[in-house]
């Protein structure tokens, strides 16, 4: 389910449909519980999709539209966004970087990270300040670490745990292209 699917009442309907009878069959047969009706969610789910309606958007048709008129077009996505995939790599030149994509053993220049005065504090390497970063995925958490970290290890000599960021490992880690654990 899509929340464009809001827009498409019989379409919402039916994919309510299956996937209530699927939690039902759950609740009442498995559970012993009593099932949910149909009516009252699909009320309050379109009552709710009818406020929701003038923030839907179609991206890639609003990508074409914009690229159609002549627009210079800044889009950030993620590569993993396979629905965006052919209209961003045809239309764009990607400015965002997925933290999957960073090499954490290389540099990073300062002009890759979007900077305010808090990650300009954040990222001088005088500020003796502890700060926390937090913030939902994609808002380049991983890109500001690694940032961090490069601007001490030009200043020190080492620096523990080595090659990660922002990644616990057990002592048992599995490396991903072998699948063994070291």
């Amino acid at each position: 389910m899509r929340i464009e699917d809001l827009a498409h009442p019989a379409r919402f309907k039916a994919k309510l449909e299956i996937l209530l009878a699927l939690h039902n069959e759950a609740l009442a047969g498995h559970l012993k519980a009593k099932a949910m009706p149909l009516q009252p969610m699909l009320d309050n789910a379109l009552a709710l999709g009818e406020k929701l309606a003038p923030m839907f958007s179609d991206v890639g048709y609003a990508l074409h539209q914009r690229h159609l008129a002549g627009d210079n077009l800044l889009f950030e996505a993620r590569t993993a966004d396979a629905h965006l995939a052919g209209v961003v790599e045809e239309l764009v030149e990607q400015f965002g970087i997925d933290a999957r994509e960073l090499d954490i053993n290389q540099p990073v220049d300062r002009d890759q990270i979007f900077t305010t005065p808090a990650i300009e504090d954040f990222l001088d390497f005088d500020n003796k300040n502890k700060t926390v970063v937090a913030a939902p995925k994609g808002y380049g958490k991983t890109l500001l670490i690694k940032s961090k970290r490069h601007s001490y290890e030009d200043r020190a000599h080492l620096l523990i745990p080595q090659n990660i960021v922002g990644e616990a490992r057990s002592p048992h880690h599995r490396d991903k292209a072998t699948g063994k654990c070291h």
